[in-house]
C-alpha cells in the first residue's frame, strides 16, 4: 500500500501539533510524546518506496515472462487487477504505467460504484 504523500502527511502532523500544544498539565507531556512518536512515523512512511512491495514485483515478473503470454502491443490481450482500496488501485495503475512504459490508455482505472451502466450488463 503506497504512502501518503508528504503534503497530506503534514497536514495530519500540523493538526496533530495544534491539538497538542494546547494540552494542559500532565496531558500536554502525554499529548507532546505522542507527537513526537507521530514525528518518527512520518519519518519512517516517507522512506517507503515502489522498490519496497515484493508483490507488485512478483506481478511485474509475471506481466513480462514469456510464459505468462500477455502481448501490451496486442489490444484484445487485456489484464484485470481488483484491489480493494482505490488507493491501491492508483498505485498500482501509476507505477505500471511508468515501470512498463505505457500510457494512460493503456491503463486505465475503474471503480465499481463509477461504472456506467452500460458496463454492468453481462
Amino acid at each position: 500500500m503506497p504512502a501518503k504523500s508528504d503534503a497530506d502527511l503534514d497536514a495530519i502532523l500540523s493538526g496533530t501539533t495544534s491539538m497538542l500544544n494546547g494540552g494542559e498539565g500532565c496531558r500536554r507531556q502525554e499529548y507532546l510524546e505522542q507527537g513526537a512518536k507521530l514525528e518518527d512515523l512520518k519519518a519512517a512512511l516517507v522512506r517507503i518506496e515502489p522498490a519496497s512491495f515484493s508483490r507488485y514485483h512478483q506481478l511485474l515478473k509475471l506481466l513480462n515472462s514469456g510464459e505468462y503470454g500477455w502481448n501490451v502491443k496486442t489490444s484484445k490481450d487485456r489484464i484485470v487487477l481488483f484491489t480493494e482500496r482505490i488507493e491501491t488501485m492508483r498505485f498500482l495503475a501509476a507505477q505500471l504505467r511508468k515501470d512498463l512504459k505505457l500510457n494512460e490508455q493503456t491503463v486505465q482505472e475503474m471503480c465499481g460504484f463509477q461504472m456506467p451502466p452500460s458496463l454492468m450488463k453481462f
